[in-house]
């Protein structure tokens, strides 16, 4: 596994990338979307191509690497320095198109881009906005207010802890305020605003797929909600949209008990020794218990496979989060922040964060991972480690 950072400096409270920007939050309610294409393009000469793969369209990767595993010597060579590329800040806020949402983004709690919007938990709510796009912004400056707006919009008064959207819809954890979610998001429709309904009485971790709401009562104990669903058309490829193409959107909520019933899941959890928290994903979900991780992956024709042993070792501190992404499970405790990679945990920061992402969802993002500390932005690309070439190519 490699590393490469891009560090943004500043006091933000959350990052999220998306499409052409890197959206950063700060505490006094104003937002900046840093053009990260732009800023390797005009500020990294001979490297700018290839980190811009790296940081800005993980897409463009296949550029620099071939079908055998080899890949181009400017991304090997980037990838084996260990010193990040460090961004000044004059440069943060001159690669950043700026808008003053006048506190409508203080006491952020999550921050979840889906079809070319943003919905924004805080303390007092949830806001939805345009996720504008390197188009929309034609008429604003690079470095200055922009002239766009947001156009955001208090969609509800509860406070959302964890934000997830997949398969057109979004659905939000507000812990004892409950569990909240609204259809329809796929539209392209600019003017479309979310109608959110109540689901659950607690909710304090949630997770969407093709056949479930997943929601956690608990640190431990899951509960499924069956969901109505239709397919759908793939969307034209011009319109904007970093999400990948699930071919279903969910209608509605039918109700508890789906496949795999609730006290099925809950009874192979509580057997497990001393678990002590559950993180939901796609389709599966890890269990931390007294000797380590347990990974399971349900809602797979009605059964789940019990492990009979951890999957991996946790790391030697509390876990406050753990999250996913491409390069591994992504796990969060008082003061470090730790990878979790073909087995092995490696330390990504080495201090409390603000929040911590990856992009497992993303066309353009899948590498990448976000981490939010007290005066930074750190952007890790994570890689393989390249294939060795044969003798006769070496």
């Amino acid at each position: 596994m490699r590393l490469k950072r891009l560090i943004l400096p500043g006091r933000f409270v959350e990052a999220y990338v998306y499409f052409d920007f890197a959206w950063l939050f700060s505490k006094d309610g104003v937002v900046r979307a840093f053009d990260l294409a732009r800023y390797c393009q005009e500020r990294l000469n001979g490297e700018g191509s290839v980190a811009a793969a790296l940081f800005s369209n993980n897409q463009l990767l296949s550029q620099h690497q071939r079908s055998d595993g080899q890949e181009s010597s400017d991304l090997t060579q980037l990838l084996s320095s260990e010193k990040p590329i460090e961004v000044t800040a004059k440069d943060v806020d001159g690669y950043s198109y700026i808008f003053h949402t006048e506190g409508a983004c203080r006491s952020v709690l999550d921050v979840r881009f889906y079809n070319g919007r943003a919905f924004v938990g805080a303390d007092n709510g949830i806001r939805q906005f345009f996720a504008l796009g390197r188009d929309d912004l034609q008429e604003s400056k690079l470095g200055r207010s922009a002239a766009e707006s947001l156009h955001d919009q208090r969609v509800s008064e509860l406070p959302a802890r964890q934000i997830r959207g997949r398969l057109g819809a979004v659905a939000a954890a507000c812990g004892p305020a409950g569990g909240i979610v609204g259809f329809g998001a796929g539209t392209d429709d600019r003017d479309w605003r979310i109608s959110f309904q109540p689901f659950t009485e607690r909710c304090y971790g949630i997770e969407l797929n093709g056949r479930a709401v997943s929601s956690l009562v608990n640190s431990t104990a899951i509960e499924l909600y069956g969901v109505g669903r239709q397919e759908v058309q793939p969307r034209d490829a011009r319109v904007l949209s970093d999400d990948e193409y699930d071919g279903l959107e969910l209608t509605d909520v039918k109700g508890r008990g789906v496949g795999v019933q609730d006290a099925q899941l809950n009874q192979v959890i509580t057997r497990l020794p001393g678990a002590v928290r559950t993180f939901l994903f796609k389709e599966t979900f890890w269990v931390l218990a007294q000797d380590g991780f347990y990974y399971f992956r349900f809602i797979a024709n009605g059964e789940i496979t019990v492990p009979r042993r951890p999957t991996v070792k946790a790391p030697s501190t509390r876990v406050l989060s753990a999250s996913g992404s491409a390069a591994g499970l992504i796990v969060e405790s008082d003061d470090e922040v730790f990878l979790l990679n073909d087995h092995r945990w490696t330390n990504l920061v080495s201090e409390p964060v603000h929040s911590v992402r990856g992009y497992p969802s993303s066309k353009r993002y899948k590498r990448l991972i976000t981490a939010v500390t007290r005066d930074r932005v750190e952007l890790a690309a994570v890689l393989n480690s390249p294939k060795t070439a044969p003798a006769a190519q070496r």
